[in-house]
């Protein structure tokens, strides 16, 4: 392999290098850039054109206020030249303003999470709700922060229902006293117990007990969460327990804990475990007693839960009672009603997985998905917005549909819950609660269309049910209806029209509750749900491929028009989108960082945003990199890290982003993307 150094002595011509490294000496930053290398001439100028780039950046960075302002290649990293060895080397550093960024998270670090959801460490002691009954505690936690250096306190017993942000508040006083490079460690002791167990047959593998157990008994604060929800033996008190909190007393640190029992009732259930040799034969000769009490007691005791639980919150799915399965999944906090995910899907006939939908499965706490023939709905802890995808016969593509929630998915006992209209958007079904008699109606989307057809079925007009994406009408109170001679309309649940019976065809689209109609000279056009006309039917063919823009074909060419029927990009293009099935790491084909729009022309590619604004020209061989070697990346369009766009032109990869304005700025540089330029080779590290 030939060096940089011989491949530039070969091909360029001397006075030609001269001339330019003359011309670029004329910048200031350029001077400043070669002052600082301390280089010969004849050797800094075969570096001219990368030397150009160290000194836009350092321009860049000499005019830069902030880390949102950065105009570099990479945002908070500058392009720069060192001398290495008699010869310029180039790489990309931390800004200052990076670098502090960096620094002002670091502290995150200081608090490690054990089976413990990530979103604690976001907890703040600012953000803390606060009402009377938690006055106390929240002074005590602040006075306990604010002379942490001052006095050596102890920890602390923290105890209520389920649900009522214990564990938040421990979390939140650590998060501050990481930022004074204080570490601590959070447990979830149940799950704690239960992989020391797993430690001992692990050894082989590298996973020792010792090292768990060293790294929880020797933190400097440790808070110990859900203390008493485990399933007690006399090992887990005296081996594990017993000994972390001997060593943290004899050491003087302080531990925390939260739990679900007061402190009599902990004492209780730790003393339940105590089995001395002396009471095995009383034991034994009482089993039989207790064990027929036992069953009595609680034949009796679930007949009443039972009665109590119907009493006190009814349930009924498609008009039948199942309070007595259902009932128990449903939490009342305030105003809202939340629900675990994946045991209510798994109630309705859905297959229920950990992690997010992708091709690549990888399993994750903090998401779900649940699945059956007709759609995937994904949903992650902390975020207000889930995602839904028609699968099997249904599907067409392979994009997304974006949902809006009233509340976060929220984590309780370890299970990811959400509201009733998250739920009621996943499942789909219908789902409402009577607080006057205290009773939640539900009724299954196949219920509501069998009932629909069924009052409809006396009329000389019918009720679609054929497409499932149609029977979603149902559910935002629309049916789509045909006549005898298969023409299309909408009405309203009360039977009056929305949109009148004329169409060859209509398609509801959930995300935007509005209808795709076909006239009947087959072109296409987007009506809303109030019969407002969006895009006049002059269309071969219209997809929505965000909740704002449609994908419109006529005569063979496409474009993008928003939801005002405003045209964002002319009709006038052979395609738009990259190849969703070959590039796997893009959730939209057509809209690439919910910025970009790929388009072709004539075999040449260029891209455009989401304003109709273009950004790179139709000059380009290809967006997205399609090579298969081994020694660069395969199949990838995108760089979400980055927010980069991956495109060839004349058998070269580049990168190109948003400050991108034109093709002469269009290149690559180092430790960016994996490629081959020029016999080099840069490593993929992203």
């Amino acid at each position: 392999m030939q060096s940089v150094k011989e491949t530039l002595g070969k091909n360029l011509n001397i006075k030609e290098l001269e001339r330019s490294y003359d011309s670029a000496l004329q910048d200031e930053y350029f001077q400043m850039i070669v002052k600082e290398l301390d280089l010969p001439k004849e050797i800094l100028q075969k570096y001219t054109s990368l030397l150009e780039d160290a000194s836009r950046e350092l321009a860049c960075c000499n005019n830069c206020k902030s880390l949102s302002n950065c105009q570099n290649a990479i945002k908070g990293y500058c392009y720069k030249a060192s001398n290495i060895a008699g010869e310029p080397s180039f790489s990309y550093r931390a800004c200052k303003y990076l670098q502090s960024e960096l620094a002002r998270t670091k502290y995150e670090q200081n608090v490690q999470l054990y089976r413990e959801p990530a979103l604690l460490k976001k907890a703040k002691m600012k953000d803390i709700y606060f009402s009377e009954e938690r006055v106390e505690i929240i002074k005590y936690l602040d006075d306990y922060y604010k002379n942490f250096f001052k006095k050596r306190r102890k920890g602390l017993y923290l105890y209520g229902s389920f649900g009522s942000g214990k564990t938040y508040l421990i979390a939140s006083l650590f998060n501050e006293l990481a930022k004074k490079d204080v570490c601590s460690v959070i447990i979830y002791f149940p799950e704690f117990l239960r992989e020391l167990k797993a430690s001992f047959a692990l050894k082989e593998e590298g996973i020792r007990f010792e090292d768990k157990f060293s790294f929880v008994k020797k933190a400097p604060l440790l808070l110990i969460d859900d203390i008493g929800a485990e399933n007690i033996t006399v090992w887990a008190r005296d081996e594990v327990l017993g000994p972390i909190l001997q060593y943290r007393m004899e050491a003087d640190l302080p531990t925390f804990f939260t739990s679900n029992l007061s402190l009599e009732e902990l004492e209780k259930h730790f003393s339940t475990t105590t089995s001395k040799e002396e009471k095995i034969k009383k034991v034994i000769k009482t089993t039989i007693i207790v064990l027929i009490l036992l069953f009595i007691v609680t034949l009796l005791l679930t007949i009443y839960v039972y009665s109590e639980q119907k009493k006190q919150l009814k349930v009924n799915v498609d008009g039948i009672d199942k309070a007595e399965t259902m009932s128990q999944l449903f939490v009342f906090e305030n105003d809202k009603i939340y629900v675990p995910i994946k045991r209510f899907a798994k109630a309705f006939g859905y297959e229920t997985y950990d992690g997010e939908y992708k091709q690549n499965y990888l399993e994750d706490k903090t998401k779900c998905y649940i699945k059956d023939k007709n759609e995937v709905a994904s949903y992650i802890l902390g975020s207000n917005q889930i995602y839904k995808k028609m699968i099997g016969e249904n599907s067409n593509n392979s994009d997304y549909e974006y949902f809006e929630l009233d509340e976060p998915v929220r984590e309780i006992n370890g299970e990811l819950y959400t509201t009733v209209q998250g739920i009621s958007r996943g499942c789909n079904i219908a789902l409402n609660y009577y607080k006057d008699n205290n009773q939640i109606d539900i009724y299954t989307l196949a219920k509501l269309v069998s009932s629909y057809s069924a009052s409809y079925q006396k009329s000389q007009i019918n009720v679609e049910t054929e497409n499932f994406s149609n029977q979603k009408a149902i559910l935002y109170n629309m049916l789509i209806v045909s006549n005898q001679d298969k023409e299309y309309g909408v009405n309203n649940l009360k039977g009056e029209t929305i949109i009148g019976i004329k169409y060859s065809n209509i398609k509801f689209v959930e995300s935007s509750k509005t209808f795709i109609v076909k006239t009947s000279n087959n072109k296409v056009g987007i009506i809303s749900s109030d019969a407002t006309p969006i895009i006049a039917p002059e269309f071969d063919e219209i997809k929505q491929i965000t909740n704002e823009l449609y994908l419109v074909a006529i005569d063979k060419k496409q474009g993008i028009i928003n939801k005002k029927g405003e045209t964002i990009i002319y009709p006038e293009y052979d395609a738009i989108g990259v190849d969703g099935s070959k590039y796997t790491n893009i959730e939209n084909k057509y809209v690439i960082l919910n910025n970009y729009i790929p388009v072709m022309q004539e075999k040449k590619w260029g891209l455009y945003d989401i304003t109709g604004k273009q950004i790179l020209p139709i000059e380009y061989d290809e967006i997205g990199c399609t090579e298969k070697t081994k020694t660069i990346a395969n199949y990838v369009v995108a760089i979400p890290k980055y927010e980069l766009i991956v495109a060839k032109k004349n058998k070269l990869y580049g990168i190109v982003d948003k400050t991108r304005k034109n093709s002469n700025t269009f290149f690559i540089k180092q430790c960016i993307f994996c490629y081959k330029f020029r016999n080099r080779k840069i490593l993929y590290d992203i």
